[in-house]
């Protein structure tokens, strides 16, 4: 994830929850939903 850049997922993944900070802390946080309905979670340390 690239501050100013639009999220764009692959392969027809969903897009659950845009990146952004939690509610505490540093951490950047976004959810997908693959095709197969499986949630994924991606974490990131904020730049």
């Amino acid at each position: 994830m690239i501050r100013g850049r639009r999220f764009r997922p692959l392969n027809n993944a969903k897009v659950i929850r845009e990146p952004g900070p939690m509610n505490a802390g540093t951490t950047i946080v976004a959810f997908l939903k693959d095709p197969d309905g499986y949630e994924i979670e991606l974490l990131s340390k904020a730049f």
